[in-house]
């Protein structure tokens, strides 16, 4: 959100967060996770195009579109490693119960049968409408994600045909003006996307064990490590 916000200067971000703590780091100035020059965009667009929000009902109210950003940390579960989704749901919850028929971003790691999900954290709450949401998961490393997401090389959304094709999110795909229409792919079926996401992560884990594992032979047999990578491109 950081980096749309820094590109988007008609378009006023409000973050909020179920837990206050994360939001007190924000309001600080502080991005609470090392990524280079997020810092210095950040510094930019605090408190002009991105804000901190309390009030989450009202911001939710007002807001013309929300985007979910949800960190599910990999959890042991009876020998099994599971998504934690106790704040995704908490979440989805007070979204359920304060948006009217708004178009829904989906942009966290989730599980397979999230639609489900979602779909059932509105009928708990007692929600009037179905939810309209889009699953638009970013691509990118650690370490290089800000110009992964200035320069994408793809990006995705996935969810229903007549959603896809509606106004509401013609106007969210003209909020990306930097990303090229032969890059953007829409797919009218949201665990395809899930699925492609949670895959292109397993590759992204391997292919950082597999360096780091010729990084240390590399170091023991004396040869050069960034020559190395060069030649594996």
């Amino acid at each position: 959100m950081i980096v749309m916000a820094y590109e988007c200067a008609n378009v006023v971000i409000t973050m909020l967060d179920v837990d206050n703590e994360n939001l007190h780091v924000w309001e600080a100035g502080i991005v609470p996770f090392e990524e280079p020059d997020m810092e210095h965009m950040y510094d930019q667009v605090h408190n002009v195009r991105l804000r901190i929000g309390h009030d989450i009902a009202a911001t939710l109210n007002e807001a013309n579109c929300i985007v979910m950003v949800i960190d599910n940390p990999i959890q042991k579960i009876n020998s099994e490693h599971e998504l934690n989704l106790t704040k995704w749901e908490a979440s989805w919850r007070r979204v359920a119960i304060h948006t009217a028929n708004k178009l829904l971003i989906e942009k966290s790691n989730v599980p397979i049968d999230a639609d489900e999900n979602i779909n059932r954290i509105f009928f708990e709450q007692g929600a009037p409408n179905y939810p309209r949401v889009l699953y638009n998961h970013d691509f990118y490393s650690l370490g290089t994600s800000y110009m992964d997401l200035r320069f994408p090389s793809q990006v995705i959304f996935g969810g229903n045909s007549q959603l896809i094709h509606g106004v509401d999110f013609l106007q969210f795909r003209n909020l990306l003006y930097w990303v090229p229409d032969n890059i953007l792919f829409t797919y009218p079926d949201s665990k395809s996307v899930i699925l492609a996401k949670l895959g292109i992560n397993v590759l992204i884990a391997a292919k950082l064990s597999t360096l780091n594992s010729i990084a240390s032979i590399s170091a023991q047999v004396k040869a050069n490590t960034h020559r190395i990578m060069d030649i594996m491109n």
